[in-house]
């Protein structure tokens, strides 16, 4: 396991049954390595830290192959390392998450918030 942070690993971070189901090869480039681990999961760490409670990361790293078998456009940001879809079911609810990380915005540092 490659960690990353206190609380997250590479390998969470680039997961996807979709792919392992359909044969695709997740691995990021190098250029997406460096968001997922210089960017993403030190963003994601700082949302752990804010909410003070795990993170169930869904999506994270999506290769272009398989950022189009789940259907996203090619302007997603999980393509380049820089996005993830994740729950905190210990914190509270999706629409509670995002109520919080918006008064927090300036602490998190964040580029986009999708409810």
């Amino acid at each position: 396991m490659t960690k990353l942070t206190a609380n997250f690993y590479l390998e969470e971070l680039i997961a996807s049954n979709t792919a392992t189901r359909a044969g695709i090869d997740n691995t990021p480039s190098p250029e997406a390595y460096a968001c997922i681990s210089l960017i993403l999961a030190p963003g994601l760490q700082r949302v752990r830290d804010h909410l003070q409670a795990p993170i169930l990361v869904s999506s994270g790293y999506r290769s272009p192959e398989l950022n189009i078998r789940v259907g996203s456009g090619p302007s997603s940001q999980h393509v380049e390392g820089l996005a993830a879809d994740f729950t905190s079911p210990g914190y509270g609810t999706p629409l509670t998450i995002c109520r919080s990380l918006i008064a927090h915005r300036e602490l998190i540092q964040y580029d986009q918030l999708i409810y």
